[in-house]
C-alpha cells in the first residue's frame, strides 16, 4: 500500500519536473531573460494572478501575500523554473527508488 502511494507521488513529481523544465524552456525562448515570476505569470494568465491575490488576501492572510508570495513573485523566472524542476526530480528519485522490504 505504502509503496503504491510513494510510486504515485514519485510519478506526480516527475510530471511537475517536466512542467518545470517546459516552463523554463518556454521562458527562455519567448521572454527576456530578466523577467520575474510575477511578470511571466501576468503574461501567461493575468486573471489567475489577480484571482490568486484576491483569494489569498481575503481568505487566508494579507500578510502571507505581502511578505511571502509577493517577494517570491519578484524572483527571476528562469532560475526558479529550473530549481522547481531539479527539486521535483530529486524528490521523485527518492520516492521511486525501490527499497528492499
Amino acid at each position: 500500500m505504502m509503496r503504491t502511494v510513494t510510486t504515485i507521488g514519485g510519478i506526480l513529481l516527475l510530471a511537475v519536473m517536466a512542467l518545470g523544465l517546459g516552463a523554463a524552456l518556454t521562458l527562455f525562448l519567448t521572454l527576456p531573460h530578466t523577467v520575474t515570476i510575477g511578470e511571466a505569470w501576468f503574461v501567461w494568465h493575468q486573471g489567475s494572478l489577480n484571482l490568486a491575490q484576491a483569494l489569498v488576501q481575503r481568505y487566508v492572510s494579507p500578510g502571507l501575500w505581502d511578505h511571502v508570495i509577493l517577494p517570491a513573485l519578484l524572483w527571476p523566472a528562469l532560475p526558479a523554473a529550473i530549481a522547481l524542476a531539479v527539486v521535483a526530480g530529486a524528490l521523485s528519485a527518492v520516492l521511486l527508488i525501490r527499497r528492499r522490504p
